[in-house]
Order: C-alpha cells, then structure tokens, then sequence
C-alpha cells in the first residue's frame, strides 16, 4: 500500500506556527492563578486603523480626475486642497529641523496653491503615485492583518490586534516601518474622513482657500508632523 507523503513545512512556518502558540497560550492565561485579571496592556489597533485607512483611500480615489476641467468644477478646488497639503508635507521633510510648521504650511500654501489651482491633472498624478507607494510599503502588514484578523478566523479584535503586534516584533525588519505607516495613517484617516464633508461643501462653494488660510489652517497645521512622518516612511528609499 502506498503511503500518502505529507509536505514538509518551511521553518519560517514553524516559527509562525509556534508564535501562534505563544500568543494563545498567553490570552487564554489572562486571569491569575488567584482569580484577579491580570493587568492588559492595550495593543495598538492595527485593525481599526487599517480598516480607517482603506476608507481615506476610496474616498481620494473619488477625488481624482484625468482631464482638465472647467474653473467652476468642485474637483479642481478639491484638488488644489490636496496639492497643497502633499506639497507641505514634501517641504516640511527637506526642512532643515527643528521645523517650524505653521511657517512651512503658510509656505506651501503660497507656492503650490496657484500651481494645483491651474494643473488639478497633475495633483491627481502625484497622489496616485503617493497612494501606489504607500500599498507598495504596506502590503505585507496589510495582508498580515487581513490574516488575523478576518471574520472567519472567530478571534476577538483585542486578541487579533495583539496576536499582529506580537508577529510584528517577532519580526521587525519586515513589519516595523510599514506597520509605523498604517498606525499614523489611521488617525489621520478619520480625521480626513470626518472633515471630508466640509471640504466638499467648500470645494463646492468655491471657499478651499479661506479655508486653507483660516477655516482648517489651524488643523491642517496640526497633523502636518504626522503627514511629514508618514511622507518621510513612504520615501525612505524611494
């Protein structure tokens, strides 16, 4: 009789195989020995903020065009908002430190704004390239989340996030940058996705530069640091 040959698993599978181990042996041992839960140190949410990310990500794949537009198109105040804020991030990265933020986005706003205003075609250009750079560094931490965190894996999102975070460590050289990435971008994403009402009303009305100068400079200011970290992650070795 024949006898069926069962495939040798890699030791890299070994290895993930065993980290599965660890980490479920350490939820399940959660409560101590005299009853009392232990004390949990929260994961960050890798979840969540890949799930916030993915979101921002359609929403600016709306927001793109291919072909000029009249001056009265919402798309082209859209995109000029857009331009000036990657502008801003791309000229706070090559700003000798410390950076003086609020003098940079001013600078931005005053150098880009007439270059996105007349070539809203272009804007769409660099943000696609920036939006394929940034799958291109995140990809393995994408689908590495996707594994373990998937609906049909039954694994609360606590634990799932806390199983990736463990992984992540485990190893760092393939994760640690892209999972930087994702877990600035998450913020960020719901802060976009929250205001994105308000800039289409203002991209509709014709009102993104006082919005740029007063309306959302204050914010825009604010998570220019985060949007400079993330530029500066995705063009490491660009």
């Amino acid at each position: 009789m024949k006898l069926y040959k069962f495939p040798v698993a890699e030791p890299e599978m070994y290895r993930f195989a065993c980290l599965l181990i660890v980490c479920a042996s350490a939820l399940a041992y959660e409560v101590g020995s005299d009853g009392a839960s232990a004390p949990a140190i929260k994961p960050p949410q890798y979840n969540k903020c890949l799930k916030s990310l993915r979101k921002a990500e359609q929403v600016l794949a709306t927001h793109q065009t291919n072909k000029k537009m009249p001056v009265t198109h919402s798309e082209r105040h859209y995109a000029m908002m857009l331009g000036v804020l990657q502008y801003a991030a791309k000229l706070a990265s090559n700003t000798k430190k410390p950076v003086n933020y609020d003098e940079v986005y001013l600078t931005a706003v005053d150098r880009e704004m007439p270059h996105a205003w007349s070539d809203p075609v272009n804007v769409t250009k660099i943000i696609k390239e920036e939006l394929s750079l940034l799958l291109a560094r995140t990809n393995d931490i994408r689908d590495l989340i996707d594994s373990v965190c998937n609906d049909k894996s039954k694994v609360r999102t606590s634990d799932c996030n806390y199983l990736v975070d463990l992984i992540v460590k485990e190893h760092h050289k393939r994760y640690n940058t892209a999972a930087k990435i994702v877990l600035t971008l998450g913020p960020l994403s719901d802060l976009y996705l929250n205001s994105n009402a308000a800039f289409e009303r203002a991209a509709k009305n014709h009102s993104i530069v006082p919005l740029l100068l007063s309306g959302y400079k204050k914010e825009f200011v604010n998570v220019l640091p985060k949007l400079t970290d993330v530029y500066n992650l995705l063009h490491l070795h660009s």
